[in-house]
């Protein structure tokens, strides 16, 4: 039956999974179980496929969500041996949003209008390059302070692998280990950044909308399908996490530090506290260092008697 298809799979998701993906994969399969209720998995058919999505879109969904839905359903009839249901003409299509950097102006507002919790949690973010799930499991052994590295590993026993199980060390500005080693000594937990509950926090999204329309950086354009504006409400899609990432790539490129990995840093892979393969790499992130410290905090930097602009363009220029 589909019903015992599906918790058969979800034991295996929530062997393997982060919290946030077992939480989405189980809203998505109890959706398609209740419109199919005593049906056989392998009795699943286009039809029912096709009929699904259009119920999906009767809730208000957007293409890309109904995507995601039908991904992780043919993840579950796959395991089911149920393939080729079906064509690509036949899934949702859907427009890919370009990820924009942030400029210069727009950091120095935020970082303004942000108190010490929030100042810190995205100046770590803009200073690693983090996504997401990266940011939640850093634990405070993951960082080298005396080697100026923060580190992303797995952690298969709280749910979390890093996205294409891709380990990685970060060389991070002097200012951020300095902040980090601050927080340091008065935190209680094994996260940098932990939840009310010591438990990774997952609301960094909620945390970074509700700056920016607190600090007045709404576009005013952003409507939910209820109706409410981002003018008046926290909802803001021009504001998103991983435009930090995009952002820190493109200050590395435009202060000149060598070329970026896929992910968009300079890294090592190793140990974080292999910090002697990872010096060579620290000494390229001067001019980063100065870049970012022009941009989060808006200051003028001198090197030889010259100001250094900040390498991020403004929205006025």
């Amino acid at each position: 039956m589909l019903e015992d298809a599906i918790q058969s799979y979800m034991a295996e998701v929530r062997r393997f999974r982060a919290p946030k993906t077992i939480a989405a994969a189980q809203h998505m399969l109890a959706l398609f179980g209740a419109q199919f209720p005593g049906k056989c998995i392998q009795n699943i058919t286009r039809e029912d496929l096709l009929d699904h999505m259009a119920a999906l879109q009767e809730r208000g969904l957007g293409q890309r969500t109904i995507y995601n839905h039908i991904a992780r359903i043919g993840t579950l009839l796959r395991s089911h041996k149920v393939v080729g249901l079906l064509d690509a003409k036949d899934k949702p299509k859907y427009d890919e949003r370009e990820v924009a950097a942030y400029d210069s102006d727009q950091i120095h507002a935020l970082f303004a209008a942000a108190n010490a919790e929030e100042r810190m949690t995205f100046q770590f973010f803009l200073g690693t390059g983090f996504r997401e799930q990266e940011v939640m499991f850093c634990s405070w052994k993951n960082v080298d302070f005396k080697g100026k590295v923060v580190a992303v590993r797995s952690k298969p026993e709280m749910g979390f692998r890093p996205k294409d199980k891709e380990e990685r060390s970060v060389p991070v500005p002097d200012s951020l280990i300095a902040a980090l080693a601050n927080r340091k000594k008065e935190s209680t937990s094994m996260f940098i950044f932990p939840g009310c509950d010591g438990k990774p926090n997952g609301h960094f999204l909620r945390m970074l909308q509700k700056l920016a329309l607190r600090a007045g950086l709404n576009c005013g354009e952003c409507l939910t399908k209820d109706g409410k504006s981002c003018a008046t409400q926290a909802i803001c899609r021009e504001w998103g996490l991983h435009k930090f990432r995009k952002t820190f790539a493109t200050m590395h490129n435009e202060a000149g530090v060598p070329p970026p990995s896929k992910n968009g840093s300079v890294t090592h892979h190793g140990s974080p506290s292999d910090s002697s393969s990872v010096r060579k790499t620290i000494s390229m992130c001067g001019r980063f260092e100065l870049a970012q410290n022009s941009v989060i905090w808006g200051t003028s930097l001198l090197i030889s008697g010259e100001a250094l602009v900040s390498p991020l363009r403004s929205a006025s220029s």
